[in-house]
C-alpha cells in the first residue's frame, strides 16, 4: 500500500447520514420548536449579564454579521425576562410625562413624571377643578352676607376719603379758596362773594393782592399734593381690605375644590408644589371667577403672571392646562 492509499477516503464516508432509527418520533409535527438559539451560549450569557445591570446609563452593544439574529436574540431574551417579571408581579409600564405651569419661571414649565395613566388623570382633574371654580366661586361673591360686608367696607373707605378731602376743602375755604375735583386732578381757585374769581377780577387786583393770592394758592397746592397722597393711601388700604375679605371668603371653598387632587398627589412633590401654587394664584386672581356667565376679558392677567403690559390677548386660565407629552395609559407592561 502506497502512501496515498493510506489516506484514501471512500465517497460514502465523506458525508454524515442521520439514522432514522435514532429518532423517537414519526413526524416533525410532533416536535415543539426550540425557543433558544443553538450554539450561542456565550452571547446569551453576555446578554443576560448586561440586562441584569439595572442601573441608568448602562447599555448593551451587540455587533456581528447582518442576518445572524442579533436583534431577534435580544428581543426574545427580553420577552422571557419580562414574562418572568410579570409572574413575580415586578413588571410595570413606564411613567407618563407631562408639563405643568411653573409659577416661579413661566418660561420653564415643570416636567412631571407620573405612574402610567396618571398623566391623563391629572389633566382631567385640572379641567374639572377649573370648571368647578368657575361654577362655585361666583356663588361665594353673590351671597348676601358677603355683599353686605363688602358694601360696609366700601362705605368706610369712601367716608375716609371724604374726611381727608373735607379737611382740605375747609382749610382752603378759611383762606378764601375753593377746591374742585375733576378728571384731570384737583383745581384750586380764589373765591369772591361765594363764587369763583374770574380772570378779569384777578387781573384787576393790586400787585400785592395778586402776590398774596398766589402765595396762598401755592401753599394750598402743596397741601393738596400731600392730601392726594393720603387719599391714595386710604384707597389702597380700602382696596387691600376688600381684597383680603374676598380672599378670606374664597379661601375655604378653593381649598375644598383642590383637596381631593392634592390628597391624590401628596406623595408626588412636584405635583403637590404645582397644585399649592395654583391654589394661591386662584386667590390672587379672584376677578377671573366672579362672573359665572361672562367669558373673562382678554386683557385679564393670566394665572401665574403679573398683569400684562402691552401684551396681546391670551388664555387667562393657561396655568390649569396639563400638557401630556408621554401617555402610557394603554401600556400594561414594560415595553420592548
Amino acid at each position: 500500500m502506497d502512501e496515498l492509499d493510506k489516506y484514501r477516503v471512500l465517497w460514502e464516508e465523506t458525508c454524515w447520514t442521520c439514522k432514522t432509527e435514532d429518532f423517537n418520533f414519526q413526524c416533525t409535527d410532533e416536535l415543539t420548536p426550540l425557543d433558544r438559539f443553538i450554539g450561542q451560549d456565550r452571547a446569551l450569557d453576555a446578554i443576560r449579564f448586561g440586562l441584569e445591570v439595572d442601573k441608568p446609563g448602562y447599555n448593551l452593544f451587540v455587533t456581528g454579521l447582518t442576518g445572524t439574529g442579533k436583534t431577534s436574540a435580544i428581543k426574545a431574551h427580553l420577552e422571557s425576562i419580562i414574562e418572568d417579571m410579570e409572574i413575580q408581579e415586578k413588571s410595570k409600564p413606564p411613567c407618563d410625562w407631562c408639563y405643568a405651569h411653573n409659577f416661579d419661571d413661566p418660561d420653564r414649565p415643570f416636567a412631571l413624571s407620573l405612574p402610567a395613566g396618571e398623566g391623563k388623570s391629572l389633566r382631567s382633574r385640572m379641567t374639572y377643578i377649573l370648571a368647578l371654580l368657575r361654577e362655585e366661586m361666583p356663588k361665594v361673591f353673590k351671597s348676601e352676607q358677603f355683599e353686605a360686608e363688602r358694601r360696609e367696607m366700601e362705605e368706610k373707605g369712601r367716608l375716609t376719603t371724604q374726611e381727608i378731602m373735607g379737611a382740605l376743602e375747609q382749610d382752603a375755604r378759611s383762606q378764601g379758596f375753593a377746591v374742585q375735583m375733576n378728571q384731570t386732578g384737583v383745581t384750586i381757585f380764589p373765591m369772591v362773594e361765594n363764587r369763583a374769581m374770574s380772570p378779569e377780577e384777578y387781573q384787576a387786583l393790586e400787585e400785592e393782592q395778586r402776590k398774596s393770592v398766589d402765595e396762598v394758592r401755592n401753599q394750598l397746592m402743596q397741601q393738596t399734593q400731600e392730601t392726594m397722597a393720603k387719599v391714595r393711601e386710604a384707597e389702597k388700604e380700602s382696596w387691600d381690605l376688600i381684597h383680603d375679605h374676598e380672599r378670606s371668603a374664597a379661601e375655604h371653598r378653593v381649598a375644598d375644590i383642590f383637596r381631593p387632587t392634592v390628597n391624590a398627589y401628596e406623595n408626588v412633590p412636584e405635583v403637590d408644589h404645582y397644585l399649592r401654587h395654583l391654589a394661591d394664584n386662584v386667590l390672587d386672581h379672584l376677578n377671573l371667577f366672579k362672573d359665572d356667565e361672562a367669558v373673562p376679558s382678554q386683557t385679564a392677567p393670566p394665572m401665574g403672571s403679573a398683569p400684562p403690559s402691552g401684551s396681546g390677548p391670551g388664555n387667562p386660565f393657561l396655568a390649569f392646562e396639563i400638557n401630556l407629552l408621554v401617555d402610557n395609559s394603554d401600556v400594561v407592561t414594560s415595553p420592548i
